[in-house]
């Protein structure tokens, strides 16, 4: 029995958490694929499915919904969802629970982990998580891969899981209304420092959304289809990516803590 975990990540983390699960998984065989990566598997192959990614504003990033839409749908196959989070996970879990769902498939556990933050938007303002996981949350972490190695054992037995649901909480629906567009949240107009740029369009291949692309020497950007992932920003390896806003806090990778509280 195989398994296929599809994961979205910005700087590194939410894959750190998914190789961890598999490290400590013993009853099924996982596969990964990068949902930037066009080229998505036969699912048919695939016992159970796993969708892991960062909390994006209370939410899955608008490229991992749209992702999930895009996955044929098939009746009853087993899924499982998971991210990380920062500050507030708001309704990320549920919402990635609701959109699995909808393509048919059988959602039988979820779980949300506190990371360290990656929002340049957060850091900037000292907020940075930058010990999590704390132990508490990693035994619950740990107790949730044990139960979904249990189901997984379970289905392998030709046993039925049943389907679990998660609440969404209407706070974070309502914030989230208000703030969209809210300049607060998003990275802004964003230029290219040309003394520093090394013209390696690392930024373009990396761009979930397709917004920037090279017409003459230096990335240009189409702000209208930016999402503000700040992945362009952070994984830039020069720095030459800033905006008005933000210029000097990046979040490039996991940092050592929380690489060592992963390690498999």
């Amino acid at each position: 029995m195989k398994g296929l975990i599809f994961y979205f990540s910005g700087t590194g983390t939410t894959k750190l958490a998914a190789e961890y699960i598999v490290s400590k998984i013993n009853n099924i065989d996982f596969d990964f694929h990068d949902m930037n990566n066009k080229n998505i598997p036969d699912i048919n192959q695939y016992t159970i499915l796993g969708f892991a990614t960062y909390a994006q504003f209370f939410s899955p990033p608008k490229y991992v919904e749209n992702f999930i839409e895009s996955i044929n749908k098939e009746e009853k196959k087993y899924v499982f969802v998971f991210n990380t989070y920062g500050l507030i996970n708001g309704n990320t879990l549920s919402i990635l629970g609701e959109s699995v769902k909808e393509r048919g498939y059988k959602l039988i556990a979820g779980f949300a982990l506190n990371t360290p933050e990656s929002s340049p938007i957060m850091i900037k303002y000292k907020i940075t998580s930058e010990n999590a996981p704390n132990e508490k949350e990693l035994i619950k972490f740990n107790e949730f891969i044990r139960n979904l190695d249990k189901k997984v054992n379970e289905i392998n037995r030709g046993i039925e899981i049943k389907e679990i649901s998660i609440k969404k909480k209407r706070v974070f629906t309502v914030v989230k209304k208000l703030l969209s567009g809210n300049s607060l949240v998003s990275i802004g107009e964003k230029h290219v420092n040309k003394d520093k740029c090394i013209k390696c369009k690392m930024c373009q291949e990396k761009c979930p959304y397709e917004a920037i692309y090279f017409k003459h020497e230096y990335p240009e950007f189409d702000e209208k289809k930016c999402e503000s992932c700040f992945i362009c920003y952070n994984n830039c390896p020069t720095k030459a990516i800033y905006s008005n806003k933000h210029k000097s806090v990046r979040y490039r990778k996991p940092n050592d803590k929380v690489i060592k509280k992963l390690k498999h």
